[in-house]
């Protein structure tokens, strides 16, 4: 895996990132504001720009087998079998 910065200059060439919190990553979206979001099942992670360690968990508990991800204005947009939309302030 490459890490880029938001204009495009490789950062590094390989990042590995593990937590047991994680469990079955799906999707990875990087917000307006640069911060890096990891889905998987029922945990979002927000990693460092590196991609080599966790800055916070947000529990998104009932969110089975999530599909995709993305950020919109001030909030998380989960897609499964609902739609979730988590406010962040």
């Amino acid at each position: 895996m490459r890490t880029l910065s938001r204009d495009g200059i490789i950062l590094s060439i390989l990042s590995i990132f593990t937590d047991r919190q994680l469990q079955s990553p799906i999707a990875v979206h990087v917000t307006e504001k640069g911060q890096v979001l990891v889905c998987g099942e029922n945990t979002i992670i927000q990693v460092d720009s590196e991609g080599k360690k966790k800055i916070t968990a947000l529990a998104i508990p009932n969110v089975h087998n999530p599909l995709s991800m993305c950020s919109l204005w001030k909030s998380v947009i989960v897609g499964s079998s609902n739609i979730l939309v988590l406010k962040m302030e």
